[in-house]
């Protein structure tokens, strides 16, 4: 069986029309990663109609590389290649950028590869052979994750920024009522004990 039927046995329905309506306003960027090269052709022929970034890996260690190189949104990584397999890349790309989100090619699934793979950082995975339209629908699902990650970031960050103010003010109450408490004016009888006038009034 020559590679070319192999990897048109692996992917189904081709040259389907389809577009995933992405909620980021930029450009989502898809890194996918497979020592075929038909196919990251096909995938990223059929993503690039929506108009995502495409990048491609022909092994783990590629797609490092890329990882390291540029922000990427979501990898689609196949799990049986050489070298680095699918599931170490995974957990490679979680260490380096964990906001990526991971999606796992395989046409071995199993339960301990699953949990596996979920463990490792991947969000979801496609059964080969796959049919395009569930590659869309599984990107667009990591495409929302990844647009929730990063407003749970932005959250994350404006709720730090508020907890930092909010401690602030509490130390400049502190430090008021500290001053109040050492001041003469603080207490009204003490006050009248350094007024001179309220003596000869008394």
């Amino acid at each position: 069986m020559s590679r070319d039927t192999k990897t048109n046995k692996m992917i189904r329905g081709q040259g389907q029309p389809a577009r995933i309506k992405q909620p980021d306003r930029r450009r989502a960027s898809i890194l996918i990663v497979d020592d075929d090269p038909l196919v990251l052709d096909l995938l990223g022929e059929f993503l690039g109609r929506s108009e995502f970034a495409i990048a491609t890996a022909l092994s783990g260690e590629e797609a490092l590389s890329r990882i390291r190189a540029m922000p990427i949104d979501v990898a689609l990584v196949d799990f049986k290649m050489p070298g680095m397999d699918g599931l170490e890349t995974i957990e490679k790309i979680s260490d380096i950028n964990p906001e990526t989100v991971s999606v796992l090619m395989t046409g071995f699934p199993t339960i301990d590869s699953s949990i596996k793979a979920i463990r490792l950082g991947a969000s979801d995975y496609l059964l080969k052979p796959f049919k395009l339209e569930e590659v869309n629908l599984a990107v667009g699902r990591a495409v929302k994750e990844r647009e929730l990650r990063r407003e749970m970031k932005s959250l994350r960050r404006r709720v730090a920024e508020f907890e930092k103010g909010t401690d602030g003010k509490r130390d400049n109450i502190k430090i008021n009522e500290k001053l109040d408490l050492k001041s003469p004016s603080f207490f009204p009888a003490v006050r009248s004990l350094h007024d001179p006038n309220s003596q000869k009034r008394h």
